[in-house]
């Protein structure tokens, strides 16, 4: 799947937390967003870390409950101390309406017919 990412959009990263990453934070500063989408594997680790990290930096933050996950089930847990530290819980449905905004437009009938 990397092949298909245009050049320079995947990032190597060994820290826990995006936030520490250096490479990630310099691709971040070229979209000056003051929101976060964030989703992954390894919620318990390095989804949390994360958002906890984006949170504490004042940005809204945004985990994509149906979108993060964790080999054990009991790690479900982090996706509770997120929402104790000002991380929304949302959905990948919720994500794509809010992004899309509108109701009567091709890329609104093209989504919904996926989601059915």
């Amino acid at each position: 799947m990397a092949s298909l990412a245009p050049v320079g959009a995947v990032i190597e990263k060994i820290e826990f937390s995006a936030v520490g990453n250096a490479d990630f934070n310099r691709r971040l500063a070229d979209f000056d967003r003051s929101e976060m989408v964030i989703c992954g594997i390894e919620a318990h680790v390095c989804v949390l870390r994360t958002a906890l990290d984006f949170a504490a930096l004042g940005v809204d933050s945004y985990l994509v409950r149906d979108a993060a996950t964790s080999r054990r089930p009991e790690s479900a847990a982090a996706f509770d101390r997120a929402a104790r530290n000002g991380v929304e819980l949302v959905t990948t449905e919720m994500v794509d309406f809010e992004w899309m905004r509108r109701a009567d437009t091709p890329a609104f009938r093209h989504l919904s017919k996926l989601i059915r």
